[in-house]
């Protein structure tokens, strides 16, 4: 009996420990940073102006907070043009197809805002690919006529020398 309940007071803590943090959470009023001696955000600023990246490829944008020192808030991040770059939640942006785009960080509330301009490159076109294949055929080609012609008439001359001395 006491290892039953045991076991339900140990699965009644487990749950409670996760349970809590988040109901507390949702109860409690929200706190300044100011409050705790922090410091409350004023500007959101990127490191870099422009970034340059190729399709597929990954780039992390993050924010800092003005002033120097400020906790960054909770931000929501959004392309321009979702064709050419998309970010995502964490403010990875990726390259989709080439051109530009703006990504944009928000805070929650809408107050600050920082941009940044993505540009992609472009992909190589495959247009004249088939036409690429064609030419290196033909260079092959043409490249092992040469040495058959070559060694063939190598064969021929070895065979007249050969005649020649019998």
């Amino acid at each position: 009996m006491k290892k039953i309940r045991k076991k339900k007071t140990e699965k009644l803590k487990t749950v409670l420990a996760i349970l809590l943090p988040l109901l507390l959470s949702f109860c409690l009023p929200t706190v300044r940073a100011d409050e705790f001696g922090g410091q409350e955000v004023t500007g959101l600023f990127f490191p870099v102006e422009r970034v340059m990246i190729a399709p597929d490829e990954e780039y992390a944008l993050y924010p800092g907070a003005l002033p120097e020192g400020a906790a960054l808030p909770q931000l929501q991040y959004t392309s321009s043009n979702e064709r050419v770059a998309k970010v995502l939640p964490s403010g990875v942006v990726v390259g989709i197809d080439g051109g530009d785009a703006v990504i944009t960080a928000a805070t929650m509330d809408g107050r600050y805002s920082a941009q940044c301009r993505v540009t992609v490159s472009y992909r190589e076109s495959s247009q004249y690919s088939w036409l690429i294949l064609l030419i290196e055929f033909l260079v092959a080609s043409v490249t092992i006529l040469a040495f058959w012609f070559i060694y063939r008439r190598y064969i021929r001359e070895k065979e007249k020398r050969e005649l020649g001395a019998i």
